[in-house]
């Protein structure tokens, strides 16, 4: 599967961004794994990002096709509800028929900001055996008056885990939290091989309260990655974040703290 983890970065004691986050591998059985997979597709006229985790043939394709239809439709006109119900319309057609055998079942998470709703968070999912679909609004509850950073969830068969390296990282589930706790959590699962099915770079994308969603590079030593793959640092535009492994904001070129370093994620 995968693990994918959501959480809100705040500032003035209010959500200032919503960052998804993932593993790059995909699984294949006695097959094998491929550490290269792309698991966050954004949107590229809208506040929208969409995570799976899964059945990675019905992800990829269920998710490059609902961020298409969105970026060349008028749904990036329509309102929040009618975009959503557009979406689950998408997941539950283009399902129909699926290889039931498979017994793969697959999580959606849908992220996407407005005005009138401000940050949303949606969790879909389907059951291969039935081939039926449930759609779940996630709930933002903020029990912290501070700009701690919130989580909404961690999904995937490594978000136990994710979970647990949270934890220990805070002293307990309610420790105070800032965006760069969550991405070395989702670092520590990763790197620790807490989970067999979790490995790769990390690929993230963060919303916020204005213009469309921006991914960030990932840097793990001298390589850069972008969605999973690896890239070379000269065709990256100037105007997307990188982060190290630490969670630090840094130069993409020299991997040196930039004058925004105590910045995280969001």
């Amino acid at each position: 599967m995968t693990t994918v983890a959501i959480w809100l970065s705040k500032q003035n004691q209010s959500p200032s961004a919503m960052n998804i986050a993932s593993d790059s591998r995909l699984s294949f059985g006695q097959h094998g794994t491929w550490d290269s997979g792309r698991k966050i597709f954004a949107c590229q006229n809208t506040a929208d990002v969409f995570g799976y985790a899964g059945d990675s043939t019905l992800g990829t394709s269920l998710l490059s096709q609902i961020a298409s239809t969105v970026d060349y439709t008028n749904l990036r006109r329509m309102t929040a509800t009618q975009k959503r119900q557009v979406c689950e319309k998408i997941m539950e057609s283009a399902s129909q028929g699926y290889f039931r055998h498979l017994h793969l079942d697959l999580k959606i998470l849908h992220c996407f900001y407005d005005e009138e709703h401000g940050f949303v968070a949606w969790h879909s999912e389907f059951d291969s055996s039935t081939t039926i679909w449930t759609h779940v609004r996630l709930k933002l509850v903020d029990r912290l008056e501070s700009d701690t950073a919130l989580e909404i969830g961690a999904f995937g068969s490594g978000g136990k885990s994710f979970e647990e390296r949270l934890w220990s990282r805070t002293g307990s589930p309610n420790g105070v939290r800032y965006s760069n706790t969550f991405f070395k959590a989702l670092a520590d699962v990763i790197d620790e091989n807490d989970d067999p099915f979790s490995g790769g770079p990390i690929q993230m994308v963060s919303l916020g309260t204005r213009g469309v969603a921006k991914p960030a590079i990932f840097l793990r030593g001298q390589d850069h990655f972008l969605f999973g793959v690896k890239v070379d640092p000269s065709i990256l535009m100037k105007d997307l974040e990188c982060w190290n492994e630490l969670g630090e904001f840094v130069d993409p070129v020299s991997g040196k703290l930039r004058s925004r370093a105590t910045r995280r994620p969001g």
